[in-house]
Formats: C-alpha cells, sequence, structure tokens
C-alpha cells in the first residue's frame, strides 16, 4: 500500500524520512481524510518542485482556500509551515481548472512554492462521496450525535483509505510547474538520516478521542527537527516519566494535558507539542520566572530553567531536572557562540557536548525530581 512508503525532506543537513503514520500521530484521530490528502498532496508537488532532489522544508508555502484540519496538521507535521507562518489560508485566492468544492466551504486547490518552484494542482473531482458532504455540511451547523456521528467517522476513514490506496498521480490535476532543480549543499547526505535507535526507546503513550497513540522519540525529533535534539530528548524523558505518574488509569486524553514550562528551548515545546498538541490547543504556558535556582538555559532561543508543572485533569506534578544532569560545559559554550562566536576546536567541543548532554538524558533511569 502507497502509505506505506516515505516522504523525503530536508532539515538542516538532514534529510528526514516521514510516513503517513507520523503525520497521523501528530494530527490523531478527528480528520483521517485530511490526514491522506495531504500526505498525497505533499507527495504529489514536493518530487515534482525538486527536479529529482528533495526539498528543504524551510523553503515550503503554501497556499490553499481548503480549511481542513487534518489536512492543516499533516502539512505541519511535514514542513512545518505553520510554524513558520508559510502556510496560508485565503478563502478568496485565484484558481485554476475547475477544483472541486470541499465540504462547508472552499476548494481542493493548492498553490505550492519551493526554493523558487511553484505547482498550482487540483484534485480530482468525484473522489469524495455525495454523503461525506451532507453529513460534513450537517455536522458544521450542529454537531452530530450517535448513529450520524458514526456514519461520518466511518467516512472520513473510508475517504482517507480510498486516496491512500491510489497513486498521487491518479488523486490530483497538475495545472502548472515549475520547478527548479537542486543540488546538494557541501556537507549534505543524500541518504535518510538513520533514526532506527531513536524509534525503538519506548514510545510515549496518550490517546486522542480515544484513539490510542503511541509516539516515539524517533517521531518527535522528525518534527521538531535533530538540530533541536538536547531539547527533544528533554521533552520525551520529561514525559516518559510524568504521564505514568500523572495519569495511572491508563493513558491520558491529549485534551486533558496541560502544561507550564519554565524554559522557553524550541526543541523542548516542539517535543511537548508532538506529543500533546499542548501549544496548539491552548494548554502549554511559558512562564520564565518558574525555577529560579534550579537548572537554567543560556538566553537567546533556549532560555530560562528546567522546571514543568504538568496537570492531567486534576492530578497535578512539578518535575525537575536533576542538577546532576546540568551541563554546564555545554551551556558555556552555548553563551560564547551567541556572545562572540566560536572557534574550530569550541565548535567541535559543543557537538561533542551536545551529544553528550542528550546521551545523558536518554540513559538517566530519572531526569527529573517528581513532586506531586
Amino acid at each position: 500500500m502507497n502509505s506505506r512508503e516515505h516522504l523525503l525532506v530536508r532539515d538542516g543537513k538532514d534529510m528526514l524520512s516521514l510516513s503517513h503514520e507520523h503525520l497521523s500521530m501528530y494530527h490523531g484521530s478527528e480528520y483521517p481524510g485530511g490526514v491522506a490528502l495531504a500526505w498525497q498532496a505533499l507527495r504529489f508537488a514536493l518530487p515534482a518542485l525538486a527536479g529529482g532532489g528533495v526539498v528543504r522544508r524551510e523553503d515550503v508555502l503554501l497556499k490553499t482556500p481548503f480549511p481542513g484540519i487534518g489536512f492543516f496538521d499533516a502539512v505541519e507535521m511535514a514542513t512545518r509551515a505553520s510554524s513558520r507562518k508559510a502556510f496560508h489560508l485565503l478563502d478568496g485566492m485565484p484558481m485554476l481548472g475547475n477544483p472541486p468544492a470541499s465540504p462547508n466551504r472552499g476548494y481542493f486547490f493548492f498553490e505550492l512554492h519551493a526554493a523558487g518552484g511553484i505547482v498550482l494542482f487540483s484534485l480530482k473531482h468525484g473522489l469524495v462521496p455525495d454523503e461525506f458532504y451532507t453529513l460534513s455540511e450537517a455536522n458544521a451547523r450542529s454537531p452530530l450525535q450517535g448513529a450520524e456521528r458514526e456514519r461520518l467517522m466511518a467516512l472520513r476513514r473510508a475517504v482517507g483509505a480510498a486516496l491512500l490506496a491510489s497513486k498521487p498521480e491518479d488523486l490530483f490535476d497538475c495545472h502548472h510547474l515549475s520547478p527548479l532543480p537542486r543540488m546538494s549543499a557541501e556537507g549534505e547526505d543524500d541518504s535518510p538520516a538513520d533514526l532506527s535507535a531513536e524509534d525503538a526507546l519506548p514510545p510515549l503513550a496518550v490517546a486522542d478521542n480515544g484513539l490510542p497513540l503511541s509516539i516515539t522519540y524517533g517521531a518527535m525529533l522528525r518534527y521538531a527537527g535533530r538540530q533541536s535534539e538536547c531539547g527533544v530528548a528533554a521533552a520525551y524523558m520529561l514525559l516518559r516519566q510524568a504521564l505514568p505518574l500523572l495519569a495511572r488509569e491508563g493513558m491520558p486524553e491529549r485534551k486533558d494535558l496541560s502544561i507550564r514550562c519554565g524554559i522557553f528551548g524550541k526543541g523542548i515545546v516542539d517535543g511537548l507539542e508532538m506529543v500533546t498538541r499542548a501549544a496548539s490547543g491552548g494548554r502549554l504556558e511559558i512562564d520564565e520566572r518558574l525555577g529560579e535556582g534550579q537548572v537554567v538555559a543560556p538566553e537567546g532561543q533556549t532560555g530560562g530553567s528546567f522546571l514543568f508543572d504538568i496537570a492531567v485533569g486534576t492530578r497535578k506534578g512539578r518535575f525537575i531536572l536533576k542538577k546532576a544532569l546540568d551541563p554546564k560545559r555545554y551551556f558555556e559554550l552555548c553563551r560564547l557562540r551567541d556572545s562572540r562566536g566560536l572557534d574550530d576546536d569550541e565548535k567541535r567541543e559543543i557537538e561533542r557536548e551536545r551529544i553528550a548532554f542528550s546521551k545523558d538524558l536518554l540513559t538517566a533511569e530519572e531526569a527529573y525530581e517528581a513532586m506531586l
């Protein structure tokens, strides 16, 4: 099945291999058809734009009048377009061809840019059943309940499965293509980053509207990018320790999780978001006043203290990074990098210290002091 194939994107010097399952982990359960549509749309458009190469995440910009939440989330997981403010929902945008209308509002039309290239394409007619439109529009007027709700969800899953079972080129009409061939830059590897060891670490278990999700450390790194590895490792170990303590009766629902952080590091926030969707759900708060006297990261993109208040419903806990794990030399080098830059020896040292900090986090039996 096509769903087992992978989508390649560049992130920094890494090439990341993403699966449909990775996109589904990020989104959850509500709109599987939208996730499948995004998966196939990106597999259709990005290789065409790359001219035989692989597109950089940071180059992708998408314009569309289609407001699907599953589609939006899946594009974010693969390209980080929303985080970069490069996803534009435009109700009245010009369109080519005769794209089919989407349920409720909008059209299945997409304009995707990357590195100077552009592709305009739309979903073919006849792929979405009339009953799906009818129930979706009824649900928008008043949320469906009981058997009607079950039927709508069954249709969403059926549309997703039908999209996944097709080849991308059989799903879309291409109206315009201007590819920009791109050669690999110096230092870039042409093979996907090997994240098998990261995928093999114990997964984190959460639920999304009752759907069990098993999210690996490797999936968290694919969302955040490996340049944020230390922060992602800190988020992974935090949730690995906190979730069993705060949700003793089983895996917690994402929507029941709220987090207050004393640190605003990108890797930590991205790692927490991949698993809990707390940032996009308005359930993650950054409070730099937390954790005075605790392990403190350098100012800049990471500053703040490694202290976290986490709640699952009414059950709450405070988690503080153990001082034995304080990467003093790594943070010292980060401060030097931000103030005057690093010489070649220091650049090699900061990379060694970064790797060592991540390893220390991931091999700690318990990385945080827990207060319940």
